[in-house]
């Protein structure tokens, strides 16, 4: 029994650290809206698409399947498509059956993020063919995919399906290298619901692997006879899911940003507006890339993993579509990991890591093997199996010794956690004294034939029913306005929840029936 659970020790220690990282970020995230720290962007408007989706299933209208409300134009009703192309909001309303509500996606998020660092456990093991440390080793990278802060701060952040990407990026190629091509295809179809950017970062992923294996088995794919490289290429099953993935990548881009958004939103995506310089003046492009925010972005996604990935520049490669796309906007927020979107890059950072470590300990020559003798005595004063004295070994000492410091100096740096140098302990403050006024409204308005409209902040209490309305936005045809009047007055989009406030106040179709902790409520009393 000892022997079994020594054998097997890394693996559970990191169990542990997974169920630990599930309980704190769930806490987390359910206490940050519920605290108010929320907004209708992002968790409010997920919320809405989720539930109507529950409800188009419990109910038989299928009319409701992602139906949000238009955030832009709150009058009508659209599909979610018109703002993201992440379908993957409809499965995830199902676990509404369990439980009805944001909760419910925060914990999901939570959950799925969290399983990642077990495949990086298992990719390491995999990709180091299981070597007798690999296992400690892919504890060590698990870990480090747990202390990671820019998608500690995705999952703080709302609910977005892009963040649970990071695992079904990792989890398809787990699966692909593994020869478990059905799994993995499964991985890579959930991975393309979650976001209408991510075909762009697999297809160009399948055709870097397509690559690879042409590289390495040279006999087969010369160039000099084309129709046997093309006999070849048909003739692997491997090869065969990785041009399916291609292809099916390419034509779910073209028909997302062709027909399925401009279809729901009526014409472009709103972010196309981001790039719109670069036709009108391109020579800006190198300078704009190269901005000292941009510089920062990168940094902040690869110090915490040590740079490991540019150990192996072919699989950091899959990073550039996605890297692009984030540092040639004009949307600074794009660059900004307070936020969820380098999600995406994340998955395909820890694959660089792993291939990048990879690399250390099989190629390169025994600058590492010389790491300081004193990491040896020191594991021998810790009274801890020592390893065996060759090269490989000790460069796989030097990369774990590497990998604890610098994840843990980057953890204090960057995440948010209690012991960092700038933690976010907000959401496990005292409720405000507002929150119950905020409660038994939401109790009271639970009707979801009732059109209610709110502050942003409050929104994802409100946001489960058919049709909400963003105050800040309008809030004319709401049968109940519910205001916290701070927000509307200093909340981040104050320049319109301030005006639509100061006219609510003196609106002859609308009466203020409570009035409380902040919070007012206004009641339609007339049609307009």
């Amino acid at each position: 029994m000892k022997q079994k659970i020594l054998k097997h020790l890394p693996f559970i220690l990191l169990i542990l650290g997974t169920l630990t990282y599930i309980i704190y970020f769930s806490l987390f995230s359910i206490n940050r809206y519920e605290k108010n720290y929320s907004h209708y962007f992002d968790l409010g408007i997920m919320n809405q698409a989720a539930y109507n989706s529950y409800q188009a299933v419990k109910t038989g209208d299928m009319g409701r399947m992602l139906e949000i409300t238009d955030p832009h134009a709150a009058t009508r009703q659209v599909k979610r498509m018109a703002v993201h192309n992440d379908p993957f909001l409809a499965l995830a309303g199902m676990f509404y059956f369990i439980h009805e509500g944001p909760a419910t996606l925060l914990v999901l998020q939570a959950v799925v993020v969290a399983l990642g660092a077990l495949i990086v456990y298992a990719l390491t093991c995999a990709v180091l063919n299981n070597n007798h440390h690999s296992a400690w080793l892919g504890m060590l990278l698990g870990y480090t995919y747990l202390f990671y802060p820019p998608l500690q701060r995705a999952v703080a952040f709302d609910f977005h399906a892009i963040t649970l990407s990071v695992t079904f990026i990792l989890a398809w190629y787990y699966f692909f290298i593994r020869k478990r091509y059905i799994i993995s295809s499964f991985f890579f179809l959930l991975a393309l619901t979650t976001k209408e950017n991510v075909p762009l970062s697999t297809g160009f992923f399948s055709a870097l692997l397509l690559l690879q294996e042409m590289k390495n088995r040279p006999a087969l794919y010369s160039i000099k006879q084309p129709l046997n490289m093309l006999k070849n290429v048909f003739m692997h099953r491997k090869n065969r899911y990785l041009l399916l993935w291609g292809m099916l990548s390419v034509v779910w881009l073209v028909v997302t940003m062709a027909v399925i958004i401009p279809r729901a939103e009526g014409g472009s995506h709103f972010g196309s507006s981001y790039y719109s310089y670069i036709l009108a003046r391109p020579w800006d492009v190198p300078f704009f890339a190269l901005r000292s925010n941009a510089r920062e972005f990168v940094f902040s996604l690869l110090a915490p993993v040590s740079f490991l990935p540019l150990i192996s520049p072919f699989f950091a490669l899959a990073l550039v579509p996605d890297l692009l796309v984030k540092i040639l906007s004009t949307n600074e927020n794009l660059i900004n990991t307070y936020f969820h979107y380098d999600a995406l890059l994340t998955g395909f950072i820890f694959i660089a890591t792993v291939q990048g470590v990879k690399r250390i300990v099989a190629d390169f020559p025994d600058m590492f093997a010389k790491f300081p003798q004193r990491i040896n005595r020191i594991i021998q004063v810790m009274n801890v199996h020592t390893m065996e004295k060759t090269a490989i070994d000790k460069r796989m000492l030097s990369v774990s010794v590497i990998v604890v410091i610098v994840t843990i100096l980057c953890s204090i740096k960057y995440s948010a956690l209690p012991f960092a140098r700038r933690p976010e302990l907000h959401p496990f403050a005292p409720a405000p004294a507002k929150y119950d006024d905020v409660i038994y409204w939401k109790n009271k308005l639970k009707s979801d034939s009732l059109i209610v409209s709110t502050t942003g902040s409050m929104a994802p209490f409100f946001t489960s029913r058919r049709m909400y309305l963003d105050f800040a936005m309008d809030y004319n045809v709401a049968d109940y306005v519910v205001i916290d009047t701070w927000d509307a007055e200093h909340g981040f989009l104050k320049n319109d929840s301030k005006p639509a406030y100061d006219l609510i106040r003196i609106d002859p179709e609308f009466e203020r029936i409570y009035d409380n902790d902040g919070i007012e409520v206004y009641k339609r009393v007339k049609k307009s």
